[in-house]
């Protein structure tokens, strides 16, 4: 919460004529079809009937066959209304009158083109199977009272008012209801923090759509109350400018004929032995890396004051001649799903087969003295491993790929 008072909107029921916030008609504003979220703040004073206590309402109500719009409502000693017009009205209303005067509550209703429902501070509290598409009306876009511009007023406190052409979840109302939007939230078309305040005789949209409300026959200083959230921005002056600036080091390292390299160029190295506790390698301080012992090693890179490791990088030809195969070598699939297999053509030996993982451990080992065998590794990840094959003296090395 912030440090700062929160505001909201009281209105005066019966006791206080037409009063209103009008929101005007814009085409976002004009809601219709099979999808729609009203969602609000109150805190009722005194209940008036169930038809007269509107929270927000954009209706036309023309009889049997002419009513179209929507609206959210409250009163009868504490009930909800949702309201939705496709020619005639179809309304879900609570019953048990589950709100309370003089305690801020959070209302919303949603329809997806299958089932109407009302909730109560993130609750489901109403439920009713409707397929219909209602339709939208001209009459303005009003909080607090009816839009038809006579009377039919709320008696209480209203804050955080939005507007949605899309039926939100009960999971995304749960965790928004004591949030303050930004307004640029997917399928809001209208949002009011009504923090404007004292003298202010606008409530400001927070959406790009711009449906501004204007205070109408309100006191446009006494009229704005205390509010039940915190979305008012905090006044501080700034007197300090901090500049920062994002370091990103390249810890990668390639291997080439046991030269190791480190991505990152124009920056300070240390290359470190990872088999020996990560110990610095004493001279080894250049971009390049030669080994000179089969091992596992890393480069420590800094740069404009960052300091990053890369991960360890297997060298294991050092002093080994390698094994050729001839033609009729083969290591197939490759790529495979973790079985792959090896076929030594016409060479008979006795040989020993290692499969080593990116980071330089053993997953694999076995020992041959037939022509072809085959390797298991599909329960590790996928990625890049390497194939060690050895007859003691000589090794051959390839990359195969598990997918």
């Amino acid at each position: 919460m912030k440090d700062v008072d929160s505001r909201g909107l009281a209105f005066h029921g019966s006791m206080g004529g037409n009063e209103r916030v009008e929101c005007g008609n814009d085409a976002s504003v004009q809601i219709s079809g099979t999808q729609i979220t009203l969602e609000a703040w109150i805190n009722p004073q005194n209940w008036v009937g169930i038809n007269q206590g509107h929270v927000i309402n954009k209706e036309f109500n023309g009889g049997a066959g002419s009513d179209f719009g929507y609206m959210i409502r409250v009163g009868s000693g504490g009930d909800i209304s949702f309201n939705l017009g496709d020619g005639n009205w179809n309304e879900l209303t609570t019953t048990g009158a589950p709100l309370v005067l003089d305690q801020w509550q959070h209302v919303a209703a949603t329809y997806d083109g299958a089932v109407m429902q009302i909730y109560l501070n993130g609750t489901m509290v109403a439920s009713q199977n409707t397929t219909i598409s209602f339709s939208a009306t001209n009459n303005n876009l009003t909080i607090g009272a009816w839009a038809g511009g006579g009377g039919s007023v709320f008696d209480g406190r209203i804050d955080e008012v939005r507007v949605w052409n899309v039926t939100r979840s009960a999971t995304q109302i749960q965790e928004a209801m004591d949030s303050c939007l930004t307004g640029t939230e997917n399928g809001q078309v209208a949002y009011y923090q009504l923090e404007d305040g004292a003298g202010s005789a606008t409530a400001t949209d927070l959406t790009a759509n711009g449906n501004d409300g204007t205070l109408t026959n309100m006191d446009i200083n006494a009229d704005w109350v205390s509010g039940v959230s915190n979305c008012a921005t905090c006044e501080i002056e700034m007197t300090q400018t901090i500049t920062a600036s994002i370091v990103t080091i390249d810890n990668s390292v390639t291997n080439n004929a046991n030269v190791l390299t480190a991505g990152e160029t124009g920056a300070a190295y240390q290359w470190l032995d990872c088999d020996s506790n990560d110990d610095p390698i004493m001279g080894e301080t250049n971009q390049d890396f030669t080994a000179t012992a089969n091992g596992n090693y890393s480069v420590e890179i800094t740069l404009n004051g960052c300091v990053d490791t890369s991960a360890c990088e297997p060298v294991t030809t050092v002093g080994l001649d390698e094994i050729d195969f001839g033609s009729n070598f083969r290591v197939y699939p490759n790529p495979s799903d973790g079985i792959v297999n090896i076929d030594f053509g016409a060479v008979s030996a006795d040989w020993t087969v290692r499969v080593v993982s990116p980071e330089g451990k053993e997953i694999f080992f076995k020992e041959v003295n037939q022509q072809s065998t085959f390797m298991d590794f599909a329960e590790y990840p996928k990625g890049i491993y390497f194939l060690e094959i050895s007859d003691g003296t000589r090794k051959s090395f390839h990359k195969v790929v598990k997918q």
